[in-house]
C-alpha cells in the first residue's frame, strides 16, 4: 500500500468510509508495479452536469503521475482512473528497465 493514501471531497463534498476504503483497496493494487510510491492523493468533486470527478496523483521517487475520470458514479470513475494509472505504470516500469538494460549504448567517450 503506497506510504500515505490522502481522499479529499472538493467545495464541502464529504468522503464516505466506503468511498475512502475502496480508494486504499484499489491504490494498494498498484504497489505490485512500482514499490516506490510515496503518496496517493486521491479528489473527488461533483460537476455541474452532476458527475463525479475522481482525481488521483501518485508521486514517487523520481515520478509524478495523474489521472483524472468522471462519470455518474464515483466509484465507476474510480475503477476507471485507477485502470489508467495501472498502465501508465507499467509504461513506467518497461522504460525504466529498458534504460538500465542499455545505460552503457548512452555512454559517450
Amino acid at each position: 500500500m503506497p506510504a500515505l493514501v490522502s481522499v479529499k471531497g472538493r467545495n464541502h463534498l464529504p468522503i464516505t468510509d466506503g468511498l475512502r476504503q475502496a480508494a486504499e483497496a484499489h491504490l494498494a493494487k498498484l504497489e505490485r508495479f512500482n514499490h516506490d510510491i510515496r503518496e496517493a492523493v486521491v479528489s473527488v468533486s461533483t460537476e455541474k452536469s452532476g458527475e463525479q470527478r475522481v482525481e488521483v496523483t501518485l508521486q514517487g521517487d523520481g515520478f509524478t503521475l495523474r489521472g483524472e475520470e468522471h462519470t455518474s458514479d464515483a466509484y465507476v470513475s474510480l475503477d476507471r482512473v485507477v485502470e489508467k494509472l495501472e498502465q501508465r505504470l507499467k509504461k513506467l516500469k518497461g522504460k525504466r528497465s529498458h534504460l538500465r538494460n542499455h545505460a552503457d549504448s548512452l555512454r559517450v567517450n
